[in-house]
């Protein structure tokens, strides 16, 4: 019953997964580590699927720092929309297809992002076009990397206070190693048989987490 409603990753050349897996998709606050919201379901639902259900989740006036696999234009404008002043901010990816529309400084700008064809016929509320804010840096290699993000006002949101949010994305392994390290004790599979015991176990588990996390 557990593989039929959770599914199992998809097996590598010789390795046949033995367990049906869950797929966790959470957001965490940085500063506190508590877990602001979750969903979780079948592995073989991908990441994007699962976060769209956490549309709303973030506050208003707040930022949400978003994995590189999770950039795509429906859900990052969702994103945005649900809530007033709710921004995001995510890794540049190396192929970016973007123009620049305005230079706010030599590693700040604005740019202007085609939504693709395939996006727009299944979302068709999409538009043509999509614009966030582009900021590089060189890391020690000499590398250009950076991120994008909805703040794309350079004065009220200076360059140099984003790149300092930016490093504090590696918060959420802090905050997800206090979970599958140390409260699971590296125990990663669930004693439940049943999907709905499975989704009892999973749910106690996060609020275990929380409750701790908060006193």
């Amino acid at each position: 019953e557990n593989g039929q409603a959770f599914g199992f990753i998809q097996a590598r050349k010789g390795y046949t997964p033995a367990f049906p897996s869950v797929r966790l998709c959470a957001l965490m606050s940085l500063k506190s580590h508590l877990l602001v919201d979750a969903t979780f379901g079948p592995c073989t639902t991908g990441e994007i699927n699962h976060t769209r259900q956490l549309v709303g989740s973030a506050p208003a006036h707040s930022l949400t720092l978003f994995d590189r696999c999770y950039f795509c234009a429906e859900l990052l404008l969702s994103w945005q929309q649900a809530q007033p002043e709710s921004h995001w901010l995510t890794p540049l990816k190396t192929k970016l297809r973007h123009q620049v529309i305005e230079q706010y400084g030599p590693n700040d700008a604005l740019v202007e992002m085609p939504v693709s064809p395939q996006a727009r016929k299944e979302y068709p509320h999409l538009p043509e076009t999509w614009q966030a804010r582009r900021i590089t840096y060189a890391n020690p290699k000499g590398e250009i990397k950076g991120f994008l993000t909805s703040l794309t006002d350079p004065t009220r949101y200076p360059a140099p206070e984003l790149l300092k949010v930016y490093w504090e994305r590696w918060e959420i392994d802090q905050g997800y190693g206090e979970l599958k390290n140390r409260q699971l004790r590296n125990e990663m599979v669930l004693r439940s048989q049943k999907p709905d015991g499975v989704k009892q176990e999973m749910w106690g588990i996060l609020l275990a987490y929380n409750l701790i996390r908060l006193e």
